[in-house]
């Protein structure tokens, strides 16, 4: 599909280890799928994802930074109100449940420091970010 196609970019990639790219986050990406998953189930959904560092530095080939960790981001809208589910997995991934990685926005923005959701309203924003998801969406 055009729109996957798209994602294959140099800017648009970081160094995994192979437990987690052949594991959970390849898991992950099976559930937002745009062939049977969220992405051909539901209406839209908006998918942020990114890397969080810490202070351990290790690097590929002595010049890529090697993350310490993932998150993933999932937005929907049902009924016209926002839904978020967030994940948070390390590059060595101690369980292989997905759910076992379920995180608030605010504990993902918290160790990746940023802001998601910084266009909202405070009130919403707040309240959107703070839920922690319980099971995966079906």
């Amino acid at each position: 599909n055009a729109a996957q196609l798209e994602t294959f970019k140099m800017s648009n990639i970081a160094p995994q280890k192979a437990g987690l790219n052949r594991g959970v986050w390849k898991d992950l990406e099976m559930l937002e799928a745009i062939k049977d998953g969220y992405g051909d189930r539901l209406n839209t959904v908006w998918i942020i994802c990114g890397c969080i560092w810490d202070n351990n530095k290790a690097f590929v080939a002595g010049k890529i930074e090697i993350p310490d960790a993932f998150y993933k981001i999932i937005i929907d809208l049902v009924d016209g109100q926002p839904r978020v589910m967030g994940f948070l997995m390390p590059q060595i991934p101690p369980h292989k449940y997905l759910s076992s990685y379920l995180k608030s926005v605010d504990e993902i923005e918290f160790f990746a420091h940023i802001d998601v959701m910084s266009e909202l309203e405070d009130t919403m924003e707040n309240e959107i970010e703070s839920k922690q998801p319980e099971v995966l969406w079906k």
